[in-house]
């Protein structure tokens, strides 16, 4: 299985969608709910240049209708249309690379008293 590294995992299921991204190092995810239940179920990887566009006109333009084909994808915005191809391959999974639980808790506690400015250092 050749896993995609540098795409979006786009996933609608039920009255949910679901985003996942990466680049090898960095982890990124967002779940939202739809407005409404839907019978689709969706699983797809989208180019990181597609998901930059959209943000950038869901910020300008607001509501988007998606269609989707087997290899390619038609975001319809009121004054744009972006149509997209799909990333073949699969999206490795997230729950493999986010711990359930963790071992160690790290706590730090405020040095400089607080009354003193916060780029205060004591001469020695």
């Amino acid at each position: 299985t050749r896993y995609i590294l540098n795409g979006t995992n786009f996933e609608i299921k039920s009255n949910m969608i679901i985003m996942v991204t990466t680049d090898g190092r960095r982890l990124a995810a967002i779940e939202k709910k739809l407005p409404q239940k839907t019978l689709l179920n969706i699983k797809v990887v989208l180019p990181i240049k597609t998901i930059q566009e959209l943000s950038k006109l869901l910020r300008e333009q607001g509501d988007v209708e998606v269609l989707f084909s087997d290899n390619q994808v038609v975001f319809t915005f009121p004054d744009t249309v972006i149509i997209s191809r799909l990333l073949e391959g699969e999206f490795p999974l997230i729950a493999v690379g986010v711990p359930s639980h963790f071992i160690q808790l790290f706590s730090y506690q405020q040095t400089t008293p607080p009354d003193q400015p916060r780029g205060f250092m004591k001469k020695l």
